[in-house]
């Protein structure tokens, strides 16, 4: 018995290749059922995929530390400079949160 029936498209994974690790589905079935538009039964569930038909980067403001010591708080409220500074060189962390990062510590020396 199928217990589930999923749709995911392009844009909600940044490539095949990460579809395939966040649902553990080799990423040649998912470029397959994409290019086929055929339906994907793995592991009791089905999948279709397909490509994305929008052109443009849907951008999204990071407001919250989305992790961390200061998870959920907003981050123009923090003044925890050290922090700042260690989030802003970490390699893990990409540039929608890094920017915010870097603004509030640059308001935050601005104001010594």
């Amino acid at each position: 018995m199928i217990a589930v029936y999923d749709v995911y498209s392009r844009q909600n994974f940044e490539s095949m290749k990460l579809a395939g690790e966040v649902l553990n589905i080799p990423a040649s079935k998912i470029k397959e059922s994409a290019e086929k538009n055929i339906e994907l039964n793995f592991n009791n569930k089905k999948y279709r995929f397909r490509y994305s038909t929008v052109k443009e980067t849907r951008t999204f403001k990071v407001r919250r530390f989305p992790f961390g010591k200061h998870k959920g708080s907003l981050i123009r409220n923090c003044k925890d400079e050290q922090y700042l500074e260690w989030l802003s060189k970490q390699s893990f962390v990409d540039s929608h949160l890094k920017i915010p990062v870097k603004r509030r510590l640059r308001e935050l020396q601005l104001y010594k």
